[in-house]
């Protein structure tokens, strides 16, 4: 009777201490065929088009508690049939960590999250999880963040890159097929995402600073130095009836490309839909 009544006991406390929390275990299995035909370069004459199927298989966890939440993800991107059936092992180096960070709040609306997370904002033109790539775009940062009851929202991010661990130096090289000017691959980022909801209307501010390393003469061997760039503007959403929104994108770019080439980009979009049932129509420049 001891025993049962202690188990019983046991029992209950568990049930007491799940209530407030969350566990989830979700997977995300995606095949696409794709024929291309001129995707990228023309095709030359007699060369046929590609035809393959690739898949994303995602495995993803997460948990919350009233402090503090975390997310872990992992992830295979294959090809059908670049493995051989019956192979010992998978050696396309298609497995990859998507997603582990922890999200901590401190009270009055303020937390932090950091590690490897996705940063979407807005209609992510800028800062998106890039999520029609198999793989996805994610980012290793550390993220200060603070939302109120009155809709405002602010997010301060921040993030180092480096090859490995190494003693001598910070150099980074970003190695990607030898594009080392890739836009994706900054060696450092810092960040600022203002955002207020109102009821018809909502606006959001963006500032993002990208530094990369300096190359040399080669334009592929990293160097002491980096070169930064600036991107920053508006996403503004109204919604003056029902069923009807109106987005309007300001956004300009300056700072550097290279050592010795100079940015000065813009970007301006306007786009409307409506959707009076189940049909959405829109319109955009």
């Amino acid at each position: 009777m001891k025993k049962r009544l202690q188990l019983l006991m046991c029992t209950l406390l568990l049930i007491g201490s799940i209530k407030a929390q969350e566990l989830s275990i979700d997977a995300d299995i995606r095949p696409r065929a794709e024929y291309l035909r001129g995707f990228g370069n023309l095709v030359p004459s007699g060369v046929d088009a590609a035809i393959f199927v690739q898949q994303r298989s995602r495995l993803k966890f997460g948990y919350t508690a009233d402090k503090f939440s975390t997310y872990l993800s992992v992830q295979d991107v294959s090809v059908w049939g670049d493995t051989p059936q019956i192979a010992a092992a998978d050696n396309n180096n298609s497995f990859s960590l998507a997603q582990a960070w922890i999200n901590f709040k401190f009270g009055s609306g303020w937390s932090t999250k950091i590690g490897r997370q996705a940063l979407s904002y807005d209609d992510q033109r800028i800062l998106g999880g890039l999520d029609w790539a198999m793989q996805g775009r994610f980012h290793d940062a550390a993220l200060i963040k603070y939302k109120n009851e009155s809709g405002l929202k602010l997010d301060l991010g921040f993030s180092f890159n480096q090859n490995g661990v190494s003693r001598v130096n910070t150099l980074f090289d970003p190695n990607n097929d030898g594009n080392v000017r890739a836009v994706f691959d900054y060696k450092g980022m810092a960040y600022a995402w203002l955002h207020k909801d109102w009821s018809k209307f909502s606006g959001s501010f963006l500032f993002v600073n990208n530094s990369y390393q300096n190359l040399d003469t080669d334009g592929q061997t990293p160097i002491d130095g980096t070169v930064n760039r600036q991107t920053f503007g508006t996403h503004l959403v109204a919604k003056p009836a029902k069923g009807l929104k109106i987005a309007l994108n300001l956004y300009a770019q300056t700072g550097k490309f290279t050592e010795t080439v100079d940015l000065s980009a813009y970007n301006a979009g306007l786009e409307a839909t409506y959707k009076p049932g189940k049909t959405l129509f829109g319109i955009g420049a």
